[in-house]
């Protein structure tokens, strides 16, 4: 069976991967000139800087198997216990997050009205199986105004660079939203999940020896010529049961040549605003996917000597709820923190673990999103001046940084807002009435990597048993 797999993000990849294994013939195609889609990593004067996530925040069985089958378990990466530790700005100063349900009486983030309000939440009625509420009513309704802006707001910026009142909490957490029909109260299915010692250990967070570069590198080495660079495909037809694949490939002398591929199926992974580029065969409407929206993110990367910064920096990072007026970034992760690399003395241990050379932090600042769009891609010194400004006061730094670096997506994140479902079953809708199409990608079962992996995964599986 031969597949035309449209985009080479980890969806792509993973699908690809495994088609391939499964005894398919699998042609990747990818608009860019690297494979990975937001996923990249690469070093410089010995700071190690990603282009979109740092971290796996958790492994799945799907993900396990994929990184054991790309030869990759070897060069995993553990992320520090302090890593757990996060950080919420208040009052412009970071505060120590609750990691627990205790931790909401013990902790100082919250007032003390909120903490009474918080704990009255097991008493709250569940929401109707067929609502749909966006993230800011759940958190609201649950747990008070003040859990949206120091809680589920900062976090919607983290995970989307979303807007809580915009997207929709059964398809943006369906995990929370299913704790809540399930257990009636978020804070008791906590607990509950609190005491599965197993799901707690599953929950670690790494990254890879390398960065998570690494995953996407693997796979496309594993597919070799099969993945196919600044090869853009720019029309998708039916010839009875065949796909015809064009597209443009690179030529001699820099340019783009037009080329034309017959495939028994094609495998849609690249992101959904560019299939208004492509022509497509006549079928269901394609509206409910070209008007997903993605929220625009800035990566700024920021090294300084460690002794030029004064916040001991020991957890994951920190987020920046939109209350807190004045600061533009959308928060901080604690890079060099997260994955400090091994002791000195572990002879044994990967080298070229570090994300800062010896004496140095890396800080990695996101900023735009949906709250500020146009800060994603402001020039250059504007971004590195913004970022610096908010950090020098979160977290005491003096003096200039030692090394910058940016990167900046002006389409980033899928928003799974109120009515997303739409999408979905739109995606549904165009597999069933064109034989032999599939589609993956983070806008189908999640935005984190493990979920675009399973996307891709699921995807292929379905393929082969057509």
């Amino acid at each position: 069976m031969r597949v035309a797999v449209i985009g080479a993000g980890i969806a792509g990849l993973t699908a690809a991967f495994r088609l391939q294994r499964a005894g398919a013939d699998p042609i990747v195609f990818e608009a860019r000139r690297r494979a990975g889609g937001v996923i990249g990593t690469e070093r410089i004067e010995g700071f190690l800087v990603e282009y979109g996530p740092n971290a796996i925040q958790a492994a799945n069985p799907v993900l396990d198997a994929l990184i054991r089958d790309a030869g990759l378990d070897p060069d995993r990466l553990p992320a520090s216990k302090a890593a757990r530790k996060r950080y919420i700005v208040r009052d412009g100063k970071p505060v120590a997050a609750p990691s627990s349900p205790a931790d909401l009486v013990t902790g100082s983030l919250f007032s003390g009205r909120a903490c009474r309000r918080a704990l009255r939440e097991p008493l709250i009625p569940k929401s109707r199986p067929s609502a749909e509420e966006s993230v800011a009513d759940f958190a609201r309704r649950r747990f008070g105004p003040e859990a949206l802006d120091y809680g589920m707001d900062p976090l919607v910026a983290g995970v989307y660079g979303g807007d809580p009142a915009q997207l929709a909490m059964r398809h943006a957490f369906p995990n929370l939203w299913r704790m809540e029909q399930e257990s009636g109260s978020i804070l008791r299915g906590l607990l509950r999940r609190q005491k599965n010692r197993e799901n707690r250990e599953a929950g670690g967070m790494f990254s890879f020896r390398k960065g998570l570069g690494q995953l996407p590198a693997a796979l496309s080495d594993a597919l070799g010529e099969r993945v196919r660079l600044s090869t853009p495909v720019w029309r998708l037809e039916r010839q009875g049961r065949r796909w015809i694949v064009s597209g443009d490939r690179p030529a001699a002398g820099g340019k783009q040549t037009a080329w034309s591929e017959s495939f028994d199926a094609a495998l849609y992974a690249a992101p959904l605003h560019a299939l208004a580029s492509i022509a497509l065969p006549e079928g269901p409407s394609l509206e409910p996917l070209t008007r997903v929206s993605y929220a625009p993110l800035g990566v700024v990367a920021l090294g300084f000597q460690k002794e030029q910064v004064g916040h001991p920096l020991d957890g994951f990072g920190m987020l920046v709820p939109r209350v807190e007026r004045g600061i533009r970034i959308l928060g901080t992760l604690f890079t060099s923190s997260i994955f400090p690399g091994p002791p000195a003395a572990s002879s044994n241990a990967p080298s070229n673990a570090t994300r800062a050379p010896a004496g140095h932090i890396l800080l990695t600042a996101m900023l735009g999103g949906m709250r500020h769009p146009a800060l994603a891609t402001l020039p250059d010194q504007e971004t590195y001046d913004l970022a610096l400004r908010d950090l020098r006061s979160l977290l005491n730094i003096s003096g200039k940084p030692v090394f910058r670096w940016r990167a900046a997506w002006k389409q980033a994140v899928p928003q799974y807002t109120i009515g997303y479902g739409k999408a979905l079953a739109a995606m549904d809708r165009l597999e069933s009435a064109w034989p032999g199409w599939f589609m993956a990608g983070n806008y189908r079962m999640g935005v984190s990597i493990g979920d675009a992996a399973k996307s891709g995964e699921e995807a292929a599986r379905r393929l082969c048993s057509a």
